[in-house]
């Protein structure tokens, strides 16, 4: 039996009692807590990542009673404030924003899936079938099998393909909402011009618009008293008619009797 997952112990006066295996804590540091950089991420399982001990196949199984049926009982108890401050630690390493290398986009993906997997159980125990199915854990050297590792790389590239497609989404829209914002910046310059147009086009024709509107009521208003005006200056006109026309016979009577003058003065 297993000393890591069901131990013996002898206790004064009680003979001894065989420890049941059910959900084992986990708890960071148990296991040897290696250096992890990008360029050796993808080394390590996700128990590996957060310092915590990668179960083996005869821990599992005999966690699970031997039925090797990967049961609940099989899950060990995880300490999951000590892996988020693992994770923390590891995402401020690798993150895109001190990192933008893409082996560090990689490295932080690889985080952020560990983390999901660790504290949720149903992932987490999926997780210790594969390393149990594949071998990952029962290898003797801590270390996941090269089985394992394809089928975290396959995994992990499902997640980055995700994400990926994830960004392109949120760019696109991000993209569309300021070409969106653009426009509507456009059209409220626009109105905002046209209005202040309208104003000064206004202001400028109200002087013009009231002196006409005043010289159209004056108009109206003499309207008899240039009829008067007009009588009288055709009349006036008349008078002159006729006064030139005396003045025009004045004179040829008076042209005649000067003709008459020298013809009698010259005989």
């Amino acid at each position: 039996m297993s000393s890591a997952n069901a131990t013996s112990s002898t206790e004064p006066g009680n003979g001894d009692k065989l420890q049941q295996p059910q959900r084992q804590p986990l708890n960071v540091g148990a296991g040897q807590s290696p250096h992890i950089t990008k360029e050796n991420i993808e080394s390590f399982n996700y128990f590996q990542l957060f310092g915590l001990a990668t179960p083996t196949a005869s821990s599992a199984a005999a966690a699970c009673g031997g039925s090797g049926g990967g049961s609940d009982a099989a899950i060990p108890d995880i300490d999951v404030a000590a892996v988020r401050r693992v994770y923390r630690r590891l995402s401020l390493r690798f993150h895109p924003d001190k990192d933008d290398s893409d082996e560090a986009r990689h490295a932080f993906e690889v985080v952020h899936t560990a983390l999901e997997t660790i504290i949720d159980p149903t992932k987490l125990a999926a997780y210790i079938r594969t390393l149990v199915e594949e071998g990952g854990g029962a290898d003797g050297s801590g270390f996941p099998g090269e089985e394992v590792r394809q089928r975290q790389r396959a995994h992990q590239a499902h997640v980055e393909a995700q994400w990926a497609a994830d960004m392109l989404v949120q760019r696109a829209q991000e993209r569309l909402a300021k070409e969106a914002a653009a426009r509507q910046a456009a059209q409220e310059r626009e109105e905002a011009a046209q209005r202040l147009l309208s104003e000064l086009t206004s202001s400028l024709n109200t002087p013009f618009q009231l002196m006409e509107a005043e010289l159209v009521r004056d108009w109206d208003v003499d309207e008899e008293m240039v009829a008067v005006k007009t009588k009288e200056v055709m009349k006036v006109l008349r008078h002159l008619e006729s006064a030139d026309g005396a003045w025009a016979s004045h004179l040829m009577h008076e042209g005649a009797s000067r003709k008459r003058y020298r013809e009698d003065t010259s005989r």
